[in-house]
């Protein structure tokens, strides 16, 4: 029987783990202690110094709560809860010597995050001629996977805000070396898609970067487009299901950046 490539991955690096020991551990909720399940000690930085540890547990009822993670002495502030019908999760921040003094009670690895391979380059052309003054400045960015590797990237999820601009971009623009304010929009997420590109593919992004400045005088510009891409290695596949914690820890943040001079009329 095949092991699935996503398997695989999850199990790296986890070599002979015993039984998860959670005597010495105690998940503090509102002063009571709550039983949990499925701890996961997570790398979430490429340096391996900021760890997430992740565990199930019962849900707990709407409303602020006061929540730790007591080892001892140390005692770990919950970073962020949730809920899934009956089901609870829990996630607390540790730096890398904490999570290794977590990891060796619950009896589990903690694991680091093994080195990207991926990488991506961009490219930042105009549509047409554009004209100052326009109502609409097109441009066409190029995501290309530039690395020896396929992976996936999010598309879209910061599209809804009063314009439906894409705000995984920001833009850096400078008019006789003079830098012009951009427009800021709040962030309120939306709806996105995962998308895969192997090496030495390409996706295009279409935008229109009058939602971020009008340019109404003629003259030279200098644009600066920074794409915030988040990505995920090739065995990661839209929908599979990840033990807690296990997303974050994969996935990486890359900000893949290109220039363009405008000369407008």
């Amino acid at each position: 029987m095949k092991i699935p490539l996503l398997l695989l991955l999850l199990c790296a690096c986890a070599g002979t783990v015993p039984a998860p020991r959670t005597e010495c551990v105690r998940l503090i909720v509102d002063q009571q202690e709550l039983a949990f399940h499925d701890p996961q000690v997570l790398s979430i930085d490429d340096a391996n110094e900021t760890y997430r540890i992740a565990l199930g547990g019962k849900a707990l009822p709407e409303g602020g709560h006061a929540i730790e993670l007591v080892l001892g002495e140390l005692r770990l502030p919950a970073q962020s809860w949730g809920r899934s019908g009956d089901e609870g999760d829990f996630y607390f921040q540790a730096s890398a010597g904490e999570a290794r003094a977590f990891a060796a009670a619950l009896g589990v690895p903690a694991r680091e995050r093994e080195p990207w391979r991926g990488e991506l380059w961009g490219k930042l052309e105009e549509l047409g001629e554009l004209a100052a003054g326009a109502e609409h400045l097109p441009l066409r960015f190029t995501l290309t996977n530039s690395g020896p590797v396929p992976l996936w990237f999010h598309d879209g999820g910061r599209g809804r805000n009063e314009l439906g601009r894409d705000n995984r971009f920001t833009f850096e623009v400078e008019r006789d070396g003079e830098k012009l304010a951009t427009r800021e929009l709040m962030d309120f997420g939306g709806m996105g898609v995962e998308r895969r590109l192997e090496p030495g593919e390409s996706y295009t992004l279409e935008l229109d970067l009058a939602h971020w400045i009008r340019l109404e005088r003629p003259g030279r510009y200098e644009v600066r487009a920074s794409y915030e891409a988040d990505l995920m290695p090739a065995e990661y596949g839209p929908g599979s299901a990840l033990p807690l914690g296990w997303y974050s820890h994969l996935m990486r943040t890359r900000s893949v950046k290109a220039e363009l001079t405008l000369e407008l009329r």
